[in-house]
């Protein structure tokens, strides 16, 4: 319930952000939608969302409407769910996570003992949550891929059809309802976060119809 909390209020305050950027004029349709995939940060601030525009639009109008297109991208995810690098880092973060937890544990043991101040536990508390924050974030990266029908998915995607005859403004509300961020790596969208499901699909260039 924290994660779904937190992840609403992620949402708003882009939704905020978004709203108060498309007030000064002159900006990108998709600025504050991209996201670097390595880092998580918005890209604005360091490449020409522009640029991207026509990428997008490809991949939503086009490709993420083409049952052909859908049907690779779910081959890739199935074998995505298979791969045993991906499941030895999550069995990796589970173990660091449970690690964490017994950390804080510990530390609270402490304070009630006297062992340590109420500062020093503070401190500590901090640092054990900002490190279980990063591990809960990466297993939910790493576990967000779904498991869905060719149909879901053409279904999900429908709604995109005619995207890129709608004005800038009917663009930018259809994102905020349906896909609020997108992952961005080497200059292509490799992922995109759906809010009616809060999951993630993820693909690469060995969906593309090349």
């Amino acid at each position: 319930m924290w994660e779904r909390a937190r992840r609403i209020l992620d949402i708003m305050s882009e939704s905020a952000r978004r709203n108060h950027q498309e007030g000064r004029g002159g900006l990108a349709a998709y600025n504050g939608f991209l996201f670097c995939d390595e880092c998580g940060r918005g890209i604005q601030g360091y490449v020409r969302i522009a640029d991207m525009e026509e990428k997008v639009e490809t991949l939503l109008t086009e490709q993420m409407t083409d049952p052909a297109f859908l049907r690779r991208l779910l081959m890739r995810l199935k074998a995505n769910d298979a791969d045993s690098k991906r499941a030895s880092q999550v069995q990796h973060l589970k173990a660091e996570r449970a690690s964490l937890e017994k950390k804080r544990s510990r530390v609270i043991d402490m304070y009630v003992d006297g062992e340590i101040s109420k500062d020093e536990r503070s401190d500590r508390l901090a640092r054990v949550a900002m490190n279980l924050g990063r591990v809960n974030e990466e297993l939910a990266r790493l576990d967000s891929t779904p498991v869905m029908t060719e149909n879901q998915l053409v279904e999900m995607f429908r709604v995109f059809a005619s995207f890129d005859t709608l004005p800038k403004e009917d663009r930018r509300k259809l994102l905020s309802l349906y896909i609020p961020r997108m992952r961005v790596r080497d200059g292509e969208v490799v992922a995109l976060f759906r809010l009616l499901d809060n999951a993630e699909t993820r693909y690469d260039k060995k969906c593309s119809k090349n």
